[in-house]
């Protein structure tokens, strides 16, 4: 575990009677100590804070208000009850510091856990204005921080890199997480990619097999020997049979909003059918033809004039976030339980 902290926080005295005291920081080190924790932890310290990183949350004018303020000596903040002493702007930005500096080292995959032994508080403030205890608020600048961070990052410890087909995810989402690309044929996308960024590469043709339970079984030991957490399909467009499917947690899109329109002309059969509103689909594969629960999905409306061509990029422009953000939520699942049909 990661532990966040800085003497420096001690600094920030909101007055005598105040609640919110510097013994505070002391009780609480004094627990960790005594309970072992700090001995077993790695210390971080704060890391330096810019105008940019804490503009994250907070607007430009509170910044501003509030540095202004606290240096001239002020006893409370004017845009609220948040009460202040000569060095709490500085104890606040070792706070915000720390915050920063334990979701990155998490991000890094040097650990899984942190905890921030920080003072002044950091939950209550709003974007432009103290309240309570809380000059700049931590936990919405950590959040935001980790919302920032490139999804291949967050999910970096999880061997989530199997992509598989003839396409592949845009390069900076997911190339760093993957531990391999298979296709079922030669020259792709996603094999040029992968080679171009040194990630291993293996190719199972149907074309090479007499049976197609020789294929499945194939396919099985070849995405076996990289030990993939999660395999995540894209583009991939044969039908994975029961020794694949029943062997690893797979996931793949579907431009339709499932179960409407399943199969390989999704878009020119829902352009066919006349509806106003078509989409994707994010879903966990079984062993049917799309009918995989159902774990995420995005609207894209129908415009008068589309053609099959126009309505399909619209779609895949929406499939991409929809995709890397729902491969981050179920990186650590093992094996679909449930869904949404």
């Amino acid at each position: 575990m990661f532990l966040a902290t800085d003497f420096l926080c001690q600094t920030h005295d909101p007055g005598p009677g105040h609640p919110e005291q510097p013994a505070r920081y002391e009780t609480v080190h004094r627990a960790l100590r005594e309970a072992g924790v700090i001995a077993k932890a790695q210390l971080v310290g704060p890391r330096p804070v810019s105008r940019e990183d804490l503009a994250l949350v907070h607007t430009p004018v509170y910044l501003d208000l509030a540095e202004a303020e606290i240096q001239d000596s002020a006893a409370q903040i004017s845009t609220g009850d948040t009460s202040v002493s000569a060095r709490s702007w500085e104890a606040a930005r070792a706070a915000a510091g720390c915050a920063f500096a334990a979701v990155e080292a998490v991000v890094r995959g040097e650990d899984q856990t942190a905890f921030c032994l920080v003072r002044p508080p950091g939950h209550h403030a709003t974007p432009d204005r103290g309240m309570g205890f809380c000059i700049l608020n931590h936990v919405a600048l950590a959040a935001r921080k980790l919302r920032n961070c490139p999804p291949h990052r967050v999910v970096a410890e999880r061997r989530i890199g199997l992509v598989f087909g003839g396409q592949a995810l845009r390069g900076e989402h997911v190339a760093e997480a993957r531990v391999a690309v298979g296709t079922d044929r030669d020259g792709t996308r996603a094999q040029e990619r992968a080679e171009g960024a040194g990630i291993p590469v293996f190719t199972v043709r149907l074309k090479d097999f007499a049976e197609r339970v020789d294929f499945d079984a194939a396919v099985g030991d070849a995405i076996a020997s990289y030990a993939p957490d999660l395999v995540v399909l894209a583009g991939y467009m044969k039908v994975l049979g029961p020794l694949v499917v029943r062997r690893f947690p797979i996931v793949n899109t579907h431009p339709s909003l499932l179960p409407a329109f399943p199969g390989g002309h999704a878009v020119a059969d829902a352009l066919e059918y006349g509806v106003k509103v078509s989409g994707v689909t994010v879903h966990w594969v079984d062993e049917g033809v799309d009918t995989g629960p159902i774990l995420a999905q995005a609207a894209v409306p129908v415009e008068e004039d589309d053609t099959e061509d126009s309505l399909r990029d619209r779609i895949q422009a929406v499939e991409r976030e929809l995709y890397v953000q729902t491969i981050r939520r179920v990186a650590s699942a093992t094996r679909p339980q449930e869904g949404v049909r």
